[in-house]
């Protein structure tokens, strides 16, 4: 057994064709070029074969230090108990020489050993947390069996649309994704006017679009439009790893009701043909969830595509610092973490107001 650290260029999906986004070299990328810190971990077996690998992504906590995060990680299997003691330990030091002030690193799915102590992560929507249950359909069957999963008044919206597409039509873009940026982009700004909801400054987006023109490969942007329209009305981006295609984000303008169906239908049969087996939609919570109650309209939406509700496993925390931990839990209390957005908001929006200011 042979612990190491990767190369930049090193690609997981040549390793473990089951993975998901965030273990995915595109992600990994990507999170770079934000200006994140990244700690990668593998280990090999006796005969030089990689046994497990994690990727964990370092995001600042302002006056408290870097919460690590592996969603969807460690990818593999240890072995034995001892084994697994010694990758987290080695993943522990990894993260400490990497950036000292490190609190904690957030893991997903129970460690076997009992020496790993970790305690449950708090149940919020934040760069450092999401739901542990996501919505999978299976591309493996038949286009008409998948759209047969669709709810009914999805699967209408669908046959109408393939039965006469005169009026809307769909583009998928593979190659030259920066030219649509600002297209794109305002979208997203129209749609979270309309539902009062935050959303990234216009430099998270740009580098995104940056990792998408130098990385083609792992990719496709579909944008849907209205008769012979030259602005698209929705988007689409769908990021590849392994054999899952996942959605990453979604933009819809205000008004058009079947468009933001319609483009994920065009994402999923896209996907499909491309030979993908799994589209993957997201983040879902249940119906019971008292606590993530902002994603109940975003989960039902989903539903109506048919699918299955799939349980990643309880995101974990591994302590490294007592103190700072502590106090990242209490910031994380509701009505702290009401005020942060609050005031989050109130400067993206000034933000944004100073940049079209200038823009004159």
């Amino acid at each position: 057994m042979y612990l190491y650290t990767p190369p930049n260029s090193f690609d997981p999906e040549k390793h473990f064709k089951d993975i998901s986004l965030y273990q995915g070299l595109f992600y990994r990328r990507w999170q770079e070029r934000i200006g994140r810190p990244i700690v990668a971990l593998a280990m090999d077996d006796e005969e030089n074969k990689i046994r497990a690998y994690v990727q964990c992504v370092g995001h600042t906590v302002p006056l408290l230090g870097t919460v690590w995060v592996a969603f969807h990680g460690p990818l593999g299997s240890f072995g034995s108990v001892s084994i697994e003691e010694e990758f987290y330990e080695e993943l522990c030091r990894q993260c400490l020489d990497a950036v000292t002030d490190t609190v904690h690193i957030r893991i997903q799915g129970e460690p076997t050993s009992r020496r790993i102590r970790t305690k449950p992560a708090e149940r919020t929507l934040s760069a450092e947390s999401r739901p542990p249950t996501e919505r999978v359909i299976t591309l493996n069957e038949d286009l008409d069996a998948i759209i047969g999963n669709f709810a009914a008044d999805t699967r209408s919206i669908v046959k109408q649309y393939e039965q006469d597409k005169e009026n809307i039509r769909f583009y998928s873009e593979k190659t030259d994704f920066k030219s649509h940026l600002s297209n794109v982009y305002a979208l997203l700004s129209a749609e979270s006017a309309s539902d009062n909801c935050e959303m990234h400054p216009f430099a998270y987006y740009e580098s995104l679009f940056d990792e998408m023109n130098a990385n083609p490969e792992y990719v496709t942007l579909t944008l849907g439009y209205i008769s012979d329209g030259k602005t698209p009305v929705s988007a689409v981006i769908t990021a590849y790893a392994g054999y899952e295609a996942h959605c990453m984000l979604t933009a819809n303008a205000p008004g058009y009701e079947t468009m933001p169906t319609l483009a994920l239908y065009t994402a999923i049969k896209d996907s499909k043909k491309q030979g993908l087996w799994r589209y993957n939609l997201g983040a879902v919570s249940m119906q019971d969830d008292t606590v993530l109650r902002t994603l109940r309209a975003q989960s039902a939406f989903k539903g109506k595509f048919g699918g299955n509700v799939v349980d990643r496993g309880d995101l974990l925390d591994i302590v490294v610092s007592g103190l700072r931990y502590r106090i990242f839990r209490a910031v994380r209390w509701y009505p702290v973490t009401r005020a942060y957005r609050f005031l989050r908001k109130w400067y993206l929006a000034t933000m944004v107001e100073l940049r079209e200011e200038y823009n004159r």
